[in-house]
């Protein structure tokens, strides 16, 4: 069975969903699990991740590291020197 998902999508981003009826051993669990397609049933429950981490930027992009400071810092010293 081939599905194209999502007609509004460009060709070259079109996703193709491929069961595959040749082997004899897998038949009922690939039958079963066209069955869950076609009505649109999950095959697996997802399970939940958790609660989503509040995270924030580090930085500004334009603003130096630590080690970028450190580095303008000895080179600026060396600089001195000669």
């Amino acid at each position: 069975m081939v599905e194209k998902q999502n007609q509004n999508r460009p060709t070259t981003q079109t996703v193709l969903y491929v069961l595959d009826f040749t082997e004899d051993e897998f038949y009922d669990e690939k039958f079963l699990e066209l069955l869950h397609r076609i009505e649109g049933v999950a095959m697996y429950e997802k399970v939940p991740l958790g609660k989503k981490r509040d995270l924030k930027p580090r930085r500004e992009i334009n603003s130096p590291s630590k080690n970028e400071k450190d580095f303008l810092r000895i080179l600026d010293y060396r600089l001195q020197e000669k």
